[in-house]
């Protein structure tokens, strides 16, 4: 019955995103899952490590899965974030065993394996292409602290298709989103849009609740303009698509580590003014 009731009232938590936040009433229902739509060179990383540092600042429990780039690098840029906003978590979470940072970047299997202080970063190698394995770990996280919240954010499905194909990845994706809706665990995934067929992404869009998609193109100077706009979200039954679309700048110094939304598009504040 305790669990039922908590179904039925479901908590919010902040994206991390002034313009997300907006659009979501203040936040995403804890225990949904995301798609992070992605065009090449779009700079994703704007939206999914707000949403990772957030998490940090709410005391929730991280677990990131890194195919993209180096773990050097993904810390970087959320110690970057945190220090631009003037925020330290983690350090604390690490403290803490809160922060899990499961790298599959990194082929550790031709590298001699040394003590390091890094117990947080979880060594996948050859694993990392074993979606049996790969859900074993990520569940047994998750399990080892079940009364706490968590935050998933897996960077990227498409590189984790590489090996293993568009049907292998549908069926760890449904079975990985079944187990962290059961847990209420919110889960934000990155795909980028050229490397699937528009089927498969069709699948993706129709399994998450909310589905994010950036894009990049022109203004009449020929300047490049990065654009951020929500497809779905379940608590909408109809999206107006001029209603939930901004541009979003990428901030030099940090690449895409800083992010900016100048000029926020809110028509759908604007209708319901009218």
């Amino acid at each position: 019955m305790e669990r039922f009731l908590k179904k039925v009232i479901r908590e919010k938590i902040k994206f991390g995103v002034d313009f997300l936040d907006f659009i979501f009433s203040g936040g995403v229902v804890k225990g949904s899952s995301l798609l992070l739509s992605s065009e090449i060179s779009t700079y994703p990383e704007c939206l999914f490590i707000p949403f990772v540092t957030t998490g940090l600042k709410e005391n929730e429990n991280i677990i990131l899965i890194n195919f993209s780039r180096p773990p050097e690098d993904v810390l970087r840029l959320i110690v970057h974030h945190l220090e631009e906003n003037g925020l330290n978590y983690l350090e604390d979470a690490l403290k803490e065993n809160c922060f899990f940072l499961m790298d599959c970047y990194r082929d550790y299997s031709f590298e001699e394996v040394t003590e390091s202080d890094q117990n947080f970063i979880i060594k996948m190698a050859a694993s990392a292409y074993d979606p049996n394995k790969l859900f074993k770990v990520i569940l047994s996280i998750i399990k080892r602290k079940s009364s706490s919240s968590f935050r998933i954010v897996f960077d990227n499905l498409s590189t984790f298709s590489l090996s293993l194909g568009d049907k292998v990845l549908y069926k760890f994706f449904r079975k990985l989103l079944s187990e962290l809706k059961y847990n209420d665990v919110t889960g934000l995934f990155l795909a980028y849009k050229d490397a699937h067929e528009i089927m498969f992404l069709n699948t993706l869009y129709y399994l998450t609740d909310i589905v994010i998609e950036t894009s990049r193109t022109e203004d009449v100077a020929q300047n490049i303009v990065y654009n951020a706009k929500v497809l779905k979200y379940i608590g909408q039954e109809k999206l107006n698509p001029d209603a939930f679309l901004a541009k979003y700048e990428i901030n030099e110094k940090y690449k895409a580590i800083s992010i900016d939304w100048p000029n926020f598009i809110f028509n759908a504040q604007k209708e319901k003014s009218v």
